[in-house]
């Protein structure tokens, strides 16, 4: 990830951009989340 200076985004780069976050979020989030179904199967 290419960090850019904020304030000076174009619409679609921001849209983007936040496209991009909420991917990532929602990787993470998936990630977590099988990491503690795994425990818990494994309790």
């Amino acid at each position: 990830m290419s960090k850019r200076p904020k304030g000076r985004l174009t619409k679609d780069e921001n849209k983007t951009a936040i496209e991009e976050t909420r991917k990532e979020r929602r990787t993470i989030f998936k990630t977590s989340l099988s990491k503690e179904e795994a425990n818990s199967v494994s309790l």
